[in-house]
């Protein structure tokens, strides 16, 4: 797919380059909860650290009473106490 077309595609579902990229959507909220899009598999997970590959790469959260929500072939939701997250 030519990449104007593939812009123009991203420009009317009002998708970020990043998502559209395959690069991972890092949204924190608060020091509580953590969504990641572009989401793969789980390398490591304890209540205090997390680490999950993305399409692009590796993502690490750390924190206290760390639990992942909910994933799927996509995306993760974590919370707890957020310490720090490494893309």
């Amino acid at each position: 797919m030519k990449a104007g077309v593939l812009m123009g595609i991203r420009e009317s579902l009002h998708l970020s380059q990043d998502a559209v990229l395959g690069m991972p959507v890092i949204t924190i909220i608060g020091c509580r909860e953590v969504h990641i899009e572009n989401f793969r598999t789980i390398l490591e997970y304890s209540d205090t650290f997390v680490k999950m590959r993305t399409k692009k790469g590796c993502v690490s959260v750390s924190g206290k009473r760390l639990t992942i929500e909910y994933y799927n072939e996509e995306e993760i939701h974590i919370t707890g106490f957020i310490e720090s997250v490494i893309p």
